[in-house]
């Protein structure tokens, strides 16, 4: 019986996991998919910095 809880247990963290890096995937992407469309005349650090806090942010929320 404990041993049936404890694989209960572990199968629970890791759909957790696939859920989080599910989410985690899809934010890549688009994050890949923005800079990909970034050429170096646009780059600017106020830009960069922004966006990077906004991340920032958005991964805190998640986790």
């Amino acid at each position: 019986m404990k041993r049936q809880s404890e694989l209960d247990n572990m199968a629970s963290q890791c759909q957790q996991f696939e859920e989080m890096h599910a989410e985690f995937d899809c934010w890549l992407t688009s994050v890949e998919g923005e800079l990909a469309m970034d050429t170096p005349a646009n780059l600017n650090t106020q830009r960069l910095m922004k966006q990077n806090k906004v991340r920032r942010f958005s991964v805190t929320i998640s986790v």
